[in-house]
Formats: structure tokens, C-alpha cells, sequence
């Protein structure tokens, strides 16, 4: 019953149920010793296999029915033999027992024995004939095994300039078109595709740059792994290949919820551009993950518009096709998605350069900028002091040229006494002591006047030149001091320097102007905010090795903790109001640091004044 069965299924090409029959019937056959059912239970495998291209396992059963059939004959031969040695046994009995048939028996050991030879002649011919069988199944064997050899041998061939051709590329439109061209030369690749994993998230998707319909290539498109009925996305998640032939039963076994069929029909447009007359599926289906580096990077799927199109050679190769693939594909992937980067690496930086060229010019202008704006605080500093000294002047100045007319009426009263002869004793005393008070209080006015000028013409010369050299630093000092008075003139304020004679520095004597000026400006309009009796400020000048230590501190209203951080920013000011440019102290930290090169440090505590500690080299 089995064989019959198997042998119905496999005229009607369902080979799945032909192979289960015909291996029961093996089965059956081998349990009873039945060496006749068994060979031919296994020669009718041989011929499923056979037919399915599956040319190991047909060789197998191919060798397992022979051995059947051999032993078979094997046990005939020895049942003729066993049968000969009965028929001579019992004749030779007869003849012992009937004297009377001697003769006979002599006429019948004749027949036997020609019986016998013919026999043998008759098992040697059996022999030769089952050994010409067995050469002829040898070289039956012999051909087929030669066939698959050269079938595997073509195959490795194949395999080896498509390994060659994809991994020789970083390209992957050339690899996609070359992995098209060599299996659809293979087998039916009526419909190709490769989706390329492209992961984002819960928005991941399969990327299918190249897919081909009947040699028509589809536009690019992507696939998100959320549809679940998707053979590819099953054959994605699990890692697992998919192989059917008939897909109409046996979709099911890969996804059991699959309420569509596994592929639209083709769109009209492309109906009508491939001439198909009808709505077409594929029927045979081959999907095979794309591994490479133990994860799985994409899925490489072949169809056909055919039931039972492929076999397990078709899925062999596909296997070391889809190795081979997935390493190329990965290694160009790589290689694009460096490329890209760097792409996108050199854009920037090209973005990069414009945008420090932008900068460079931006700081440059704000070079020029802060240059300038300095330069206009000196000079605001410089004019300040200008106004402060012709202010100052005015008095000495004033009280000289009074003195000078007044002396001037007394000399031309003097003279006309003289010439009219009213001259006196009296008047000529009078006269002399007048004029030594006028001559007096001219000259002590002049000379206030030119030491006033002499400083302000030595610091603003030093400001505006900036030259170096030689300074005996407490003089310098109370120059710079002198020149600064008029801004505290009309309060009790008051400046003391502490300062060694013998100190003489090489250095840039403006920058020291600079620097005191704007501590002393800062002082009076901050430290001293709403006082005007008791400020004091007081510079302390000290050797500290082969550096100058200056200390500028003042009594005043000290520097606010939220301030004192940024005291040496530019144009930050608490004066921004009260027409305060924010340039004074950075002014000061520049001149320190870079034209003296030096360092400054700022204490300072609330309600108790705020101290500059200058360091400079000798």
C-alpha cells in the first residue's frame, strides 16, 4: 500500500508525501527482511531524488537498492544450491536401499550429474551475468558521481568569480547588479531583491535598492519591520531562511497570521510595461538572511512565478551565494557611510574655515576696535587731565598776572614821582616793599604753575609716545600724582606713596602713567562713591627679588562679590549709565600683562576698601 501510494504521489509530483510512503515502505520492508519490497522502496526514492536534483541522496538510495537487489539474488543462488543438495541426498539413499536399481540409479547420478554440470554451468553464467550488472551498476554510479562532481565543481567555479567580482568592488550598485546577473543565470530569479537593514529606532526598515521584476527593475523603495506579514521581515527577526515551492500551502508554516498574500499582484502600469495579460503571483519562494559578523545586516530574496521552480542545490548555492554577499555588502555599506561621513567632514570643515575666516576678520575688527576705544579712553583720560590742569592753572596764573599789573601801576607811579622830583624817602620804601611782595607772590605762583606744567607735559608725553625708558619710579610716581590733584581738589581726599628713592626701573613710563590714572580715576568714582572726607589712597612700592611689587589700595566702599569676578572684562561697567565705558581696569590688566609684562591681582572686601597688587620685572 505504501508503494503504491508513493509511487501515485510521485507521478502526480507531490514529492514531500512520495518520499514519506516510499521511506515507510523501506522501513516496513526492513523490519520483515523483505529484500524485494526494500529494493524497491529504495530504487523509487532513488528516482524522487533523482528527479529533485538532490543527486547526494539519490546516489544514496541508488546504493541501497543494489545492495538489496544483490543480496536477493545472493539468497536465490544459495536456495537453488540447497535444493540440489536435498535431490542428491535423496537419490543417494534409493541406491543404497534398492540394489535392484543399480543401474538406474548409475543412468540417474548420470542425469544428475549432467544436471549438475549444467547447473553450474547455468550459476556460472548467473554469476557473469550478475557481475556484468553490478559493472554496469558501478559505472552507472561512476557517471553519476562524476556528473555531481562536475556539477559541484561548475558550482565552486561560479562561486568563486562571484566572490571575486562582488568583494573586488566597494560599489554597491555594482555589487547589487553583478549578484542579479549570476543567479538569475543559476535559476529562475523572476523576482530579485535585496533589502539592506537600515536600523531607526522603532521606525527601522528594510532599504531596497535594488529589486527586479522580470528584468524590469523596480524604483528604490523601503519596507518598515512593523508589517509582520512580511517574509522578509520574518526572515530578518528570526535569522532563519525561508524555502517554499508551493506558497499557497505552505506560507503558513513560516507566518501564521499572514492574512494577504505574501506579495501584491504586480500594479497595472507594470502589468502592461512586462505584457502580462493577468494578475500573476509567485508561487516558489527562496529568502535567505544576510549575516555578516554574527548580525544580520539585510535579506536576500529570489521568487518565481512557478510552483516547485527550486530545489536544495538552488538553496545550497543560494546559502554560500548570500555568505559571500553579506560580507560584501557590509564592507561597502561601511565604506559608503565613511565615505559620507567623511563627505560631510570635509563640508564642514570647509563651513568650519569660512566661519574662523569669518571670525579672524570679526576679531580683527574687534582688534582694531579695542584699539581704537583704548586709545579714546587715553585720550579721554588724557583730556580729563588736561581740563583738570588748565583749571588748576588759572589760579597761580591769575594771582600772577594780578600781581604783575598791580606791581606794573606801582613801578609807572613810581616813575612819574621820580621825574616830577616829588620823589620821598617814603614813597621810594613804600614802593620797594610793595614790590618785593608783588615780585614775591608772582614768582611763587609762576613756579607753581610750571611744576604743574612740567607734569602734565611729562605724563602726557609718556601716554601718548610710548617709549622706554629709565624712571626713578617714586619720583615718576609723584609726578603722575601731581598732575592727578585737581580731580580731588575740592575734597579732603588724600594720596600717599610709600616708595624707596634708589628705585630706578627700565620700563614703559606711560603704561605706569596709564595704569595709576585709572586706579586713582576708579578709586574716586567707585571706592568713593558718596564720600568726601577721609580717602585715602596709598601706593606701596617694594623690591620682591628681581621683580617690583606695586600696591595701589584705597579705604573706600570695596567691590561687590558679584562684581569682582569681572572687574577685567571689557565694557562691563556698574557706570554704564552715568557714562562709564567699561575699558578702564581692562586697560589697566592689558598694560600689565602684555606691555609690562606682569601680573595683577584684585582684593577687595565690602565696607573695606579694595587693593591692586602689580608685579612687575626689573
Amino acid at each position: 500500500m505504501g508503494g503504491s501510494s508513493a509511487q501515485s504521489y510521485k507521478d502526480t509530483l507531490i514529492f514531500d508525501k512520495s518520499i514519506i510512503y516510499a521511506q515507510r515502505s523501506l522501513d516496513t520492508a526492513r523490519k520483515y527482511s523483505l529484500k524485494k519490497a526494500a529494493s524497491d522502496a529504495a530504487y523509487l526514492l532513488y528516482q524522487i531524488h533523482k528527479q529533485l536534483n538532490d543527486h547526494r541522496r539519490a546516489l544514496e538510495y541508488h546504493e541501497k537498492a543494489s545492495e538489496y537487489k544483490d543480496l536477493l539474488l545472493i539468497e536465490q543462488r544459495l536456495n537453488q544450491q540447497a535444493i540440489l543438495e536435498v535431490s542428491y541426498r535423496l537419490d543417494k539413499t534409493e541406491s543404497e536401499n534398492s540394489a535392484l536399481q543399480k543401474e538406474k540409479n548409475v543412468q540417474k547420478m548420470v542425469i544428475i550429474g549432467g544436471a549438475i554440470g549444467l547447473l553450474c554451468m547455468v550459476v556460472f553464467l548467473g554469476v557473469l551475468v550478475l557481475l556484468n550488472q553490478q559493472r554496469k551498476r558501478l559505472n552507472s554510479r561512476l557517471e553519476f558521481a562524476k556528473a555531481t562532481i562536475e556539477t559541484s565543481l561548475q558550482n565552486l567555479t561560479t562561486l568563486s568569480e562571484i566572490s571575486k567580482e562582488i568583494t573586488a568592488s566597494l560599489d554597491l550598485e555594482h555589487i547589487l547588479g553583478h549578484l542579479y546577473e549570476r543567479i538569475n543565470h543559476l535559476m529562475d530569479a523572476s523576482v530579485f531583491a535585496i533589502g539592506i537593514y537600515q536600523e531607526r529606532g522603532i521606525n527601522s526598515v528594510l532599504d531596497y535598492q535594488m529589486t527586479i521584476l522580470n528584468d524590469y527593475r523596480v524604483p528604490a523603495y523601503q519596507r518598515t519591520l512593523t508589517d509582520k506579514n512580511q517574509f522578509a521581515v520574518w526572515c530578518l527577526e528570526n535569522q532563519q531562511e525561508i524555502f517554499i515551492n508551493d506558497v499557497e500551502t505552505e506560507y503558513q508554516n513560516f507566518i501564521s497570521s499572514f492574512r494577504e498574500k505574501v506579495m501584491p499582484p504586480l500594479g497595472k502600469q507594470l502589468q502592461e510595461e512586462l505584457q502580462f495579460s493577468e494578475v500573476h503571483y509567485p508561487q516558489s519562494y527562496i529568502y535567505l538572511p544576510l549575516i555578516a559578523k554574527e548580525r544580520a545586516i539585510g535579506v536576500l530574496s529570489i521568487a518565481s512565478l512557478q510552483k516547485n521552480a527550486y530545489n536544495r542545490q538552488h538553496l545550497e548555492l543560494l546559502r554560500a551565494i548570500s555568505s559571500q554577499a553579506a560580507s560584501a555588502l557590509d564592507n561597502a555599506t561601511a565604506y559608503n557611510r565613511i565615505a559620507l561621513q567623511q563627505e560631510m567632514l570635509e563640508q564642514q570643515a570647509q563651513e568650519i574655515q569660512i566661519t574662523n575666516t569669518a571670525l579672524q576678520e570679526q576679531l580683527e575688527t574687534l582688534r582694531r576696535t579695542q584699539t581704537q576705544l583704548t586709545q579714546a579712553e587715553k585720550m579721554a583720560s588724557l583730556g580729563t587731565l588736561v581740563a583738570g590742569v588748565a583749571h588748576e592753572l588759572n589760579t597761580p596764573i591769575g594771582v600772577a598776572v594780578t600781581a604783575a599789573s598791580t606791581l606794573h601801576g606801582k613801578v609807572e607811579k613810581f616813575e612819574s614821582d621820580y621825574q616830577s622830583g616829588a620823589l620821598k624817602k617814603s614813597t621810594l620804601e613804600t614802593f620797594l616793599e610793595q614790590a618785593k611782595i608783588g615780585a614775591d607772590l608772582t614768582l611763587r605762583n609762576l613756579e607753581r604753575a610750571a611744576n604743574l606744567i612740567q607734569s602734565f607735559k611729562q605724563v602726557a608725553v609718556d601716554q601718548t609716545s610710548d617709549s622706554k625708558r629709565r624712571i626713578n619710579l617714586k619720583y615718576y610716581l609723584e609726578g603722575v600724582i601731581t598732575s592727578l590733584e585737581p580731580k580731588w581738589k575740592t575734597t579732603q581726599h588724600r594720596v600717599e606713596i610709600d616708595c624707596d628713592e634708589q628705585i630706578e626701573l627700565e620700563t614703559y613710563p606711560g603704561a605706569i602713567a596709564q595704569i595709576i590714572t585709572n586706579l586713582v580715576t576708579n578709586s574716586l568714582m567707585h571706592g568713593f562713591e558718596g564720600y568726601q572726607d577721609d580717602g585715602l589712597m596709598k601706593i606701596v612700592v617694594e623690591r620682591d627679588g628681581g621683580r617690583i611689587t606695586i600696591e595701589y589700595g584705597d579705604n573706600g566702599r570695596g567691590i561687590a562679590p558679584e562684581v569682582k569676578p569681572r572687574i577685567f572684562d571689557p565694557f562691563f561697567t556698574t557706570k554704564q549709565a552715568q557714562g562709564g565705558t567699561g575699558l578702564g581696569m581692562h586697560i589697566v590688566y592689558n598694560l600689565v600683562t602684555q606691555k609690562l609684562g606682569g601680573e595683577i591681582q584684585c582684593q577687595s572686601e565690602m565696607g573695606k576698601g579694595t587693593a591692586f597688587i602689580v608685579k612687575l620685572p626689573m
